[in-house]
């Protein structure tokens, strides 16, 4: 099986090194890899070049946000010439064996069209981040399998299937990716990762952990206006029709919640104005960055 490899980096330099390093002392390393540079013009480019001489670096005119990332790492590596496609982020670390045992999932299992590691919190390596997503079949509500939390009690499990995948560390299948189309950009981030593997399953291809495969990672900011508009869109674009009319009110009573107690941290007018304004721009087909008046509010990048 050949195997292709990209990781898609944005301003991590130097961290990005420890990615790299981590792909080339695989026990199977990839046949290829390559970085794509979302558009850092940061110097990096150049560092990693250096660092890293015989690693091809494909560098993005503009940066469109990190859901436009992930397409195009994933549009570039369909496009290669191999069987199966490693996906990676710049802050996913793999364990010296994970593409060793990811690989043999994949020969062993023709139906399977994704196998992805036991991902453990960065800070904290001994815990347990992410071992396979969940969907409820009733309200299309995701969860994150975490438990047991700590990465020991997981030593000599089996492999498991589950609903949805993070796409860090995901070894994909290459029929399968071109099966299942293109990423979603509209996300802009959030749910992207859940989408795209929905999709690959309704396409008939199986998801699975592998436990013995380790990765290692941080989660990112979560923003409010993005977790209630993209939910709204995953809904739409995945679930049963039937699912959608309870999730429209159920977020409007959320926004009525949430005002009224607003989380920890939050103000009463940010919870408002990000969720009303998620559930208005959902209904307005309106995608991508939050409205900058909402980053305003939320005081970080993405509100």
């Amino acid at each position: 099986m050949k195997v292709a490899a990209g990781i898609v980096q944005y301003r991590f330099w130097p961290g990005i090194s420890d990615t790299i390093q981590a792909i080339q002392a695989q026990t199977r390393p990839p046949d290829e890899l390559f970085v794509y540079d979302h558009a850092s013009q940061d110097g990096s480019v150049e560092r990693i070049r250096e660092a890293h001489p015989g690693v091809e670096v494909i560098e993005a005119p503009v940066n469109g946000g990190p859901g436009a990332g992930s397409h195009a790492l994933l549009e570039a590596l369909a496009a290669r010439d191999a069987d199966a496609v490693l996906f990676l982020t710049h802050n996913a670390r793999l364990s010296p064996d994970a593409l060793e045992h990811l690989v043999a999932r994949l020969e062993a299992e023709p139906g399977l069209g994704a196998a992805g590691p036991l991902i453990g919190y960065a800070d904290e390596p001994d815990r347990v981040f992410f071992a396979g997503g969940t969907i409820d079949p009733r309200t299309w509500d995701i969860g994150f399998r975490h438990v047991p939390e700590s990465m020991a009690a997981w030593d000599g499990a089996p492999p498991h299937e589950a609903d949805w995948m993070e796409l860090a560390g995901l070894l994909m299948r290459t029929d399968a990716v071109r099966q299942t189309g293109e990423l979603f950009v509209g996300y802009f981030y959030q749910y992207d990762d859940n989408d795209f593997t929905v999709r690959m399953r309704s396409k008939g291809w199986r998801l699975e952990v592998v436990p013995a495969a380790r990765a290692w990672k941080q989660p990112g900011q979560r923003s409010t206006y993005l977790e209630v508009r993209n939910r709204l869109g995953f809904v739409n674009r995945t679930a049963p029709r039937r699912v959608l009319a309870r999730e429209l009110v159920r977020a409007t009573w959320f926004t009525l919640r949430h005002t009224w107690r607003p989380a920890p941290g939050k103000s009463r007018e940010y919870e408002f104005r990000s969720r009303s304004r998620a559930i208005v721009d959902f209904l307005r087909g309106r995608w991508g960055e939050p409205p900058e008046s909402i980053r305003r509010l939320g005081a970080g990048r993405y509100g």
